[in-house]
């Protein structure tokens, strides 16, 4: 009795009100369910394992379009004289199996591009 008190005490403050306190009575019913043995999420999830991570698939089935990121592995030299021959970074990414933003990114990182000039004023 003192608990439901407590709670109409605290719902007429406006510290909850009633969706608050169905949604909090929810998360409690959840981690008792959890709590017993034999216990799982509704729906039948595995707590532990996210419903959404790596490798999972996309809305309808279908697998995620995204992949392992790449890298470009590839000596410094080898992309110094592909620039050198002038090769874009799309070209050296298809070469490679990156794209043109790993090569662009791995170029910025060693030091290949030159800095913007300044923009007068």
């Amino acid at each position: 009795m003192a608990v439901k008190y407590d709670l109409e005490v605290l719902v007429n403050f406006g510290l909850f009100n009633d969706g608050a306190v169905e949604k909090l009575a929810n998360v409690i019913r959840t981690v008792q369910s959890l709590s017993l043995p034999g216990g799982s999420l509704p729906g039948g999830a595995d707590p532990g394992r996210a419903v959404r991570g790596p490798g999972t698939t996309a809305a309808g089935g279908e697998p995620r379009k995204r992949g392992r990121r790449g890298a470009l592995e590839a000596h410094r030299e080898e992309v110094v004289k592909l620039l050198q021959e002038g090769n874009t970074a799309a070209e050296i990414g298809k070469r490679y199996g990156v794209s043109a933003q790993t090569v662009t990114i791995t170029k910025k990182r060693w030091g290949l591009t030159k800095p913007r000039k300044k923009r007068k004023k």
